[in-house]
């Protein structure tokens, strides 16, 4: 009896001891070893193809890594932009167990893109949903970026990334805090451009608390420092209007879906978009006073044709822009300016 009272004490010891580093193992976060594609080296060669002020940068985003990305990467690598600005939900898994597959998978579908082109990224929910703290991990390794707030300048502009906040306030007090402090060299460029995963005005699936469709004071801030534009996701769809004197773009359609707008009624005078319609019956494309374009909504066939990305062309400045379908066409083109909508004429192939 006391031989085998020993063997189970000795045995229990043995599982104690065992234990903790087990249990350590399975709570230790799957984090990204793969490469890291970090943009700022690629920036010097985008320099070198600028001779004066004139450049373009490529903005796109929402794709979830998914297979349909590489054929809008092959459409924006044929334009031959200097650099690349995602907007955030690149992969639907950021952290958690499926984690080390979903960034392998855009690594796998956009690696050869990224270390062709600099390409900058935002932040998405998809990136930290799962676990925040992994996913923000995850993220920073992935790209090779030390903050999910930064900034960047290039030639005559600056360029200013605001992040995920964790508890999805709209106005998050560090965000405010850092978009301030970047604008306040504001006078040293002809142009800012904003990037943030949620947008700020949307007509289309989001509710209120999550885009409020209203003057926030990070609204305010952007309209102070005189920000030229500023760049979304996260609702899937196009969208441009003008609002407190700033162009907002959501360019949401890289490979993960099109939603529905459903907020149709909260549109502004002069406002584009390409979006399901509320009855989930038709794509729509509206581009005031050129385009009205209704095509039968087929699901994932219908939304794969409508992968786009926003081309913005920089000429000192001038800015102008392109919204580019996959199959190379232009379904919106206009300038940036201080006046609202001075369009030119569009190319409809």
């Amino acid at each position: 009896m006391n031989r085998t009272r020993w063997m189970v004490s000795l045995l229990l010891l043995c599982l104690l001891a065992v234990a903790p580093a087990a249990l350590a193992d399975q709570a230790a976060p799957a984090l990204w070893q793969g490469p890291s594609y970090n943009p700022a080296p690629l920036m010097s060669a985008a320099a070198q193809r600028c001779t004066d002020d004139r450049y373009t940068f490529a903005v796109f985003g929402d794709s979830y890594g998914d297979r349909p990305l590489v054929d809008l990467l092959k459409m924006v690598d044929a334009r031959s932009p200097h650099f690349v600005v995602e907007l955030g939900d690149m992969v639907s898994r950021g952290a958690g167990p499926k984690a080390p597959e979903e960034w392998k998978q855009l690594s796998d579908n956009a690696g050869w893109f990224m270390r062709k082109y600099a390409t900058w990224p935002v932040i998405g929910n998809h990136e930290v949903d799962e676990d925040y703290d992994e996913g923000l991990a995850n993220f920073l390794r992935f790209y090779g970026v030390s903050d999910q707030n930064y900034a960047f300048t290039f030639r005559n502009s600056k360029f200013i990334v605001l992040g995920m906040d964790r508890e999805w306030r709209q106005v998050p007090p560090d965000q405010l805090a850092f978009l301030r402090r970047e604008l306040a060299d504001r006078d040293k460029y002809d142009h800012v451009f904003v990037f943030r995963h949620v947008p700020f005005y949307t007509i289309g699936n989001k509710d209120k608390d999550e885009v409020p469709n209203a003057e926030t004071e990070l609204v305010k801030a952007m309209e102070q420092g005189r920000v030229t534009a500023v760049f979304s996701g996260h609702d899937h769809y196009y969208y441009h209007t003008k609002r407190h004197g700033i162009h907002f773009f959501i360019s949401g359609v890289a490979g993960g879906g099109v939603y529905p707008l459903r907020r149709l009624a909260e549109q502004a005078p002069g406002d584009s978009y390409m979006g399901v319609s509320p009855d989930e019956q038709q794509i729509m494309l509206h581009v005031p006073g050129r385009v009205d374009r209704f095509l039968p909504y087929r699901g994932g066939e219908s939304e794969n044709k409508m992968l786009f990305s926003l081309f913005i062309h920089v000429d000192g400045e001038r800015v102008t822009a392109d919204v580019v379908c996959k199959s190379g066409e232009v379904w919106d083109s206009f300038v940036i300016t201080g006046e609202p909508f001075e369009l030119e004429a569009m190319r409809e192939d």
